[in-house]
């Protein structure tokens, strides 16, 4: 049998890529436009063109790794927006961390994991300098970097150079600082004034007893090991002003040393050693924290929505970002934007399979991108094309309904699929995936392989087409519960055709923000085959970004080359795409009046829920083939075609 490894990416996929050619970042620096880093790429272009960047403001879109020795050499003025993602870096050298200055500058919703290794004083896990007469401020970030260094060392700041104003709120540190030069001591610099070598959880050296600094709700939940003197907070000068902090709750699990010179003294904060995660939630937003929770068995300020991953097999594990995730009664909290991996025991990897969650979760069975079908509603497209299943040949009753597990999954010319007859009767047991659109009159009533009536019904539901009593139409095929998609009933239902046409003709950004892709603005859909074999059509999120290592596509909104051949992805490139939230339509052909199969791997019809007035034997559906994609085709209602549901998001 075979093992399946499954890729779950929650929110905008992020792509580790090799050294490439940096582009300007898109934006206009701008709060409403800002700059978006959201690749390796992108990192390295903010720190090479650090003059074009440092008074902008700046919003990461993905999860980063970043090319080693990859900093923000200069002084940042502007706002960097995390987002909730993480920048994780592989940093070497003297003086460094990820920016080395910022003067009235804001950095915010960050985490940065990975390493910063220095051999000179202000190394930090965040900002090396915060500048003299200016205003430095950090909000809701997180260190989780192992920081190493033969000097001064800090979690969040290296030094906070006189007359500066430093204000932290809702900030973590729960890496790890290694202090590796000489003992404790008083030491001489080149111009032969005394220091000492200095460790503090947050901010390693006050340079000037002017520095006014104001902390609430921070944390110091990090490992220490180092033999100079440390302080969970802030290494100062006697003078220094932390009148602004609010003591009660700045707390520490790991509790200060001693070391320190006559002439430094240190702000620790509250000693929270022994306490559990939750107690030290409970006084974090007691103390006005918006949202702080336990995440992975430690306190944190909310960065991301927790996410609830269910249905998780016995014996399975769990991954997000490189660390184990406990499954408990089939279910593992990981938070939004994780990469979470699922390894089935002894697994033996086939093909990879990734689903997305936005800032709302997703639905269960939704891929997870959202999807204008008006100028003001936005729906998930359902994870496949929807099968019916019967256990017994010959039967009408008790079918199973569910999703394709893959998007590009379908039966096709099965023999379960080919043959159904007048009664609403199949051949042989089985899954069944093409489907009449019934109810059209008198002599079209029996077409289908499901009754049409209150509790298992085909069509859209409430309209009266015709003179028979049988023409009135009970139910959209969502009215059904779908087994892998929530499993209640009326929680999906089929797209109208004007909804299909407004898809695929005219979204622009009503609804979000339509994506260019490769220079086509309000990129739409693409012809494609997946894995040498299946055809089909993508249809791109309204927000999208193109992962980094993947081919652009050609033909967007059947421009250019429309060709199947013309975009060609293998399984790890379409999991990036589907990740990113992309839909695959594949040709799954028409059963032409109950019989013969069809246009297999040729062409495409889609139901919509709408009849085609002048025409009561017939209703509209989305057409595709090579060279045409059409909202607005009809078709005969006695022909089945494949289904693809919606849910709706707003």
């Amino acid at each position: 049998m075979k093992k399946i490894l499954y890729i779950i990416l929650i929110a905008l996929l992020s792509v580790v890529a090799e050294s490439v050619k940096a582009t300007p970042l898109s934006g206009s620096g701008t709060e409403t436009a800002p700059y978006i880093i959201a690749t390796t790429a992108d990192w390295s272009e903010f720190c090479d063109n650090h003059a074009t960047y440092k008074n902008s403001y700046i919003k990461m879109a993905g999860f980063v790794t970043a090319e080693a020795n990859k900093y923000f050499n200069d002084t940042f003025t502007g706002t960097f927006d995390g987002d909730g993602y993480t920048l994780t870096v592989n940093i070497s050298g003297g003086q460094v961390a990820p920016f080395m200055q910022v003067s009235n500058g804001t950095i915010k919703n960050l985490r940065v994991a990975g390493s910063i290794t220095g051999s000179a004083n202000h190394t930090s896990g965040l900002i090396s300098f915060c500048t003299s007469n200016t205003t430095c401020t950090i909000q809701n970030c997180i260190v989780s970097a192992t920081i190493t260094n033969t000097a001064n060392l800090g979690g969040f700041i290296g030094h906070g150079t006189a007359a500066t104003t430093i204000n932290m709120t809702d900030c973590v540190f729960n890496g790890t600082l290694n202090y590796s030069g000489a003992s404790n001591g008083t030491n001489k610099d080149n111009n032969n004034n005394t220091f000492s070598k200095k460790v503090g959880g947050f901010v390693s050296w006050e340079g000037n007893g002017t520095t006014i600094f104001n902390l609430s709700r921070c944390l110091f939940d990090g490992t220490i090991n180092c033999t100079a003197g440390f302080t969970p907070f802030i290494v100062k000068y006697s003078g220094c002003n932390v009148t602004g902090c609010d003591t009660a709750s700045c707390l520490y699990t790991v509790a200060q040393s001693s070391g320190f010179p006559a002439e430094y003294t240190i702000f620790d904060g509250t000693s929270a050693i022994g306490q559990t995660a939750e107690q030290i939630v409970t006084t974090m937003n007691n103390a006005g924290g918006n949202g702080w929770r336990v995440f992975k068995g430690k306190a944190e300020p909310t960065m991301r929505p927790l996410r609830t991953l269910g249905n998780i097999p016995d014996g399975w594990t769990v991954t997000a970002n490189g660390d184990t995730i406990t499954v408990t009664n089939g279910t593992a909290i990981i938070t939004e934007g994780d990469t979470v991996l699922l390894f089935p025991p002894q697994a033996e990897i086939d093909f990879v399979k990734s689903v997305t969650l936005t800032d709302a979760p997703a639905p269960s069975g939704a891929i997870d991108g959202l999807f204008s079908v008006s100028s003001t509603k936005q729906v998930y497209f359902s994870q496949g094309n929807l099968r019916a299943y019967n256990a017994t040949a010959n039967s009408t009753s008790g079918w199973v309904w569910s999703f394709a597990e893959n998007q590009w999954d379908y039966i096709g010319s099965s023999g379960s699929n080919q043959y159904i007859n007048g009664s609403m009767t199949i051949s042989k047991a089985g899954y069944v995936d093409l489907f009449c659109w019934v109810g059209a009159s008198a002599s079209y009533d029996n077409y289908g392989i499901m009754y049409d009536n209150d509790t298992q019904g085909w069509a859209h539901e409430g309209t009266n087409f015709g003179n028979s009593t049988n023409d009135t139409l009970k139910h959209d095929w969502g009215h059904n519960p779908i087994t892998n998609g929530g499993n209640v009933a009326d929680m999906w239902r089929t797209p109208t055709n004007d909804e299909w046409a407004y898809l695929i003709n005219s979204r622009t950004t009503a609804a979000g923000t339509a994506p260019t892709i490769n220079g086509t603005a309000d990129a739409r859909y693409a012809k494609a085959k997946l894995f040498g074999t299946n055809r089909g059509l993508i249809i791109f999120p309204d927000t999208y970004v193109h992962p980094d290592g993947v081919a652009y596509p050609t033909g967007i909104n059947a421009e250019g080359n429309t060709s199947w051949n013309g975009n060609q992805y293998s399984a790890a490139d379409w999991a990036k795409m589907e990740a990113a939230g992309c839909v695959f339509l594949p040709c799954a052909g028409i059963r032409v009046y109950y019989k013969n199969i069809n246009d297999k791997e040729t062409r495409g019809f889609y139901a919509s829920s709408t009849p085609t007035p002048d025409a009561k034997n017939q209703a509209k559906l989305m057409h595709f083939t090579e060279t045409s994609c059409t909202p607005n085709s009809n078709r005969y209602r006695r022909d089945a075609g494949p289904v693809r549901l919606v849910q709706d998001a707003n």
